[in-house]
Formats: C-alpha cells, structure tokens, sequence
C-alpha cells in the first residue's frame, strides 16, 4: 500500500505474520549507520529486545513510512503476530490504521461508512462503543495531509499569502523601475532611431536588458534564501512538520527561475512595446510636448505607487492576522497541556 520496496533481501510473505517475530526488515538508514551498508547482513541474525530475529530485507532508500513523515524515525520494521490476544479485544486501540480510498470513492463517502458501522457497532456492542450520553463512539478518519500539518496548516497558509504579497510588492516595485527607466530613455532611444537603428533591435534590446536584471536579482534571490534557510534552521522554531527537509531545492530553482523570466518578459515589455511604436520627430520636439508625456507618466508611476500602498496594508494585516494565529495556536496547546497534565 505503501509502495515499499526493497533494495536487498525480500519483503515480509503472510507466513512472518503469524506467531512472534521470526524475521526483521531494516530501514536504509539504519542498515547504512548500524551495518555500514553491508549487504550480507541479509539473512543474519539480529537480537532486539532480547528477541533474536534474521534479517530478511534491507527496504530502499525511496521508501517513507507514515511516522517518518511525522518527524519519527523508523529503523527496523517487524511483523505484527495477528493472532495475539491484545489484537482480539474490541476495546483494545493500540495501532494507528493508514489505509488508500477505494478508486471512485470520496473522503466523505469513507467517512459516511464509518458512521454506519460506529452506529452498528453500538447497536450490537452499546457497553463498548457508546458515549456516556448514548451515542456512538464515532470514528474519524482524517488524511495523510491533515496528520502532518495538523493545527500549524493554518498559519502556514497564512505565511504563504504573506510571502506571495511581498512578492507581488516587489515586482510591482519591479515595474515603477523599469517604467522610470523607459522614460530616461526616451531621448537615447529617439537618437538610436535616427542614426538608423531598427525598431525590431530596439525592442529585442529592451526586452533583454530585463531579462538580465530580473535574473540578476532572482540569483541573487536564491543567494538570500539559502542563508535564510540556514537561519531558520538555527533558530528552529519548532511545531513544523518535516522542518529539518525543509531546504532548496530543483522546485525552488525553477519557481526562481520561472518567475525571473516571466518578470523580466511582462516589465520589459511596455517599454518595448514603447520603443516599436515610438516616433522620432515626437522625441525630438519642444520640451512642451515632452513636459505632456512626463505628466501622463507621472500619474502611471503614481497609480503604481498607489498599488504598492495598498498592497502593503494588506500584507501587514495579513502577518498581524499570522500573528494572532501563532499566539491562538500557543495559547490552545498550553491549555491542553495543562488539562492532560491535571488529568494525570
């Protein structure tokens, strides 16, 4: 169900399944720290616990178990006697069930079967799988994703609109720099016109000229995130699910990579665009006619900056919103500590 597969050695058969464990299988981790990687360790025998078992299979290193992805180490795996009498008793939850929707069947369809059967279950077994008020003892299934993330999804959304809009900040400061630009060159451009320069050169030089800055600034973007990983790393603030795989990678290359490009080509294209349709003689005028142009850009800078604004207010509401959630989010596993340890 898991996709396990092996890299030597075999997987458990039914047979290992019945009576107390005869025969292990290790994780790549732990085969590469506790046996050196040696590959003869297969059909060795091991002692755990006091319980001597052969090893029969060394899992590969693609292989994720559920608690690995919860932050838990997993280095030996042992097959689970079906037929213990722990197993047997209906009141009895010591395992955790991870398991694959049927295909064509919903979450909520799977849901909807779960009740049936807890409302079927207390009907035949009502000492055993009611509540104190007399309604079934419900049972829940939630998905692999709501496992890892837990109650640290929402603030990690919000984080992620947060970041999204200072980027979106950025590349609107992007914009007010190239349309500045445009406008500085305006005179240089009417020059390059009338000794002779094509419109087509014009425009591919204002495009690339772009796409050399976005991309300078998207590496130097990747530079900045590596320490910050490494920053975050050191102050590690905890509650993260799979905080120590967090780390860049070929996906946050190409998000890089993808977004330099598409900055770089929609920024650098009104000022080529300007450039392909741009009049000599209008360029080369009295400075009234400039002075007309310079207003009408003035107020496109303005409207920028007007968007900036805007944009900055909904950012710091956003983070004082990420806030609040972060002190909620203490303040409730605070509480619950202290009612479990009262409890206790």
């Amino acid at each position: 169900m898991l996709d396990a597969r092996v890299a030597h050695g075999r997987l458990f058969i039914p047979d290992d399944f019945l009576g107390l464990p005869r025969v292990a299988v290790l994780s790549h981790g732990a085969w590469q720290r506790v046996f050196s990687a040696d590959p003869s360790i297969v059909g060795e025998t091991i002692t755990l616990s006091n319980m001597s078992v052969v090893v029969v299979g060394v899992l590969a290193e693609s292989f994720r178990a559920p608690a690995e992805l919860e932050g838990d180490q997993s280095d030996v795996f042992l097959p689970l006697d079906i037929t213990l009498p722990e197993l047997q008793q209906p009141n009895s939850y010591i395992l955790e069930i991870v398991a694959r929707l049927k295909p064509g069947i919903s979450f909520s369809q799977a849901q909807e079967e779960m009740n049936a059967l807890s409302v079927s279950l207390a009907e035949e077994f009502p000492d055993r799988y009611q509540d104190d008020d007399g309604s079934p003892a419900p049972i829940s299934i939630i998905s692999l994703q709501a496992a890892l993330t837990g109650e640290i999804e929402t603030p990690l959304l919000l984080l992620l609109g947060a970041v999204a809009l200072l980027l979106a900040i950025a590349c609107a400061n992007v914009a007010n720099l190239f349309l500045a630009r445009g406008t500085d060159k305006v005179h240089e451009v009417g020059l390059r016109y009338a000794i002779g320069a094509s419109r087509r050169r014009m425009m591919a030089q204002m495009i690339t000229e772009s796409m050399v800055i976005s991309l300078t600034g998207g590496v130097l973007g990747v530079v900045i995130a590596v320490f910050g990983v490494r920053l975050f790393e050191a102050l590690n603030p905890g509650g993260i699910p799979l905080a120590e795989r967090i780390g860049i990678d070929l996906r946050v290359l190409g998000f890089a990579l993808g977004i330099s490009v598409l900055t770089g080509v929609l920024f650098g294209l009104a000022p080529a665009l300007r450039a392909w349709r741009f009049d000599v003689n209008s360029a080369l005028r009295d400075s009234s006619r400039r002075a007309t142009g310079g207003r009408t850009r003035a107020r496109l800078r303005n409207g920028l900056v007007v968007i900036e604004i805007s944009m900055a207010l909904v950012l710091l509401t956003t983070a004082g919103l990420l806030m609040n959630s972060f002190i909620r989010l203490q303040a409730v596993r605070s509480l619950r500590d202290l009612t479990v340890r009262g409890s206790r």
